[in-house]
């Protein structure tokens, strides 16, 4: 049985800096302090730890059709590459990726997650890059542009997999750099022209998946912003 899925190709670019030692046991893996992304790249600004951060032409492919008791809905990264120039000269290869959109983690709070596998080219090293775009409802924010602002700024977390291997036996993950990469309007635009339907057949179908993923999207930030105020759960910024 097909499964209905909207893709898109997406590219969003900005800055990493590498971790310092003392913001090591802070990160928590896939942890989601805005406020300690900020804070590492800020300082490694200052200390010439930074560099390029770069998720280009990540495929996503997303099912438009909801998984029980998920508020969001679920796809893949089938293609693509990560350029940090700090960790690797070369691409890094995306081996595999999964991707939220818009799960509720609060009351008018929202996310969207990426989880991208990725090695070397000369598969010396592995690591995971967990990314997130925050949507909430701030106050004193001006609602597009926050629409604008949250559904395009992603937050990076880089960690190094199996650079050690716990009491177990198993490989921990390391986290390495940090970073905020973002859509500019260029880029933007391009992706509004990659959107595809597929896994269905005959046009009628095809508009109905597409109206489904937009109607999702829809209901999804206007559950985040027709509620004034912050969130009920504090979360960091």
């Amino acid at each position: 049985m097909q499964t209905p899925t909207i893709t898109f190709t997406e590219t969003m670019r900005g800055q990493a800096a590498l971790t310092k030692p003392e913001h090591s046991p802070a990160i928590v893996t896939e942890d989601e302090d805005t406020g300690l992304i900020k804070t590492i790249l800020a300082g490694g600004s200052q200390d010439g730890m930074s560099f390029p951060l770069i998720l280009k032409d990540l495929v996503v492919a997303v099912v438009t059709q909801q998984t029980a008791g998920v508020s969001g809905l679920r796809g893949s990264i089938e293609a693509g590459s990560v350029i940090a120039t700090g960790l690797s000269q070369q691409a890094l290869i995306i081996t595999e990726g999964e991707f939220e959109l818009l799960p509720e983690v609060a009351r008018a709070e929202r996310r969207m997650r990426y989880r991208l596998h990725c090695r070397t080219s000369e598969g010396e090293r592995s690591f995971l890059v967990y990314g997130f775009k925050r949507v909430a409802n701030r106050k004193g924010r001006w609602w597009p542009l926050a629409v604008w602002l949250e559904t395009t700024t992603l937050y990076v977390t880089i960690y190094e997999v199996g650079s050690s291997t716990d009491e177990t036996g198993t490989d921990t993950r390391q986290p390495v750099a940090a970073g905020i990469a973002r859509i500019y309007p260029l880029d933007f635009l391009k992706q509004m022209l990659t959107f595809r339907s597929r896994e269905t057949q005959g046009l009628p179908r095809h508009v109905r998946n597409m109206l489904a993923f937009a109607g999702f999207f829809i209901m999804a930030l206007a559950s985040v912003y027709r509620h004034n105020g912050h969130s009920e759960r504090v979360v960091p910024t």
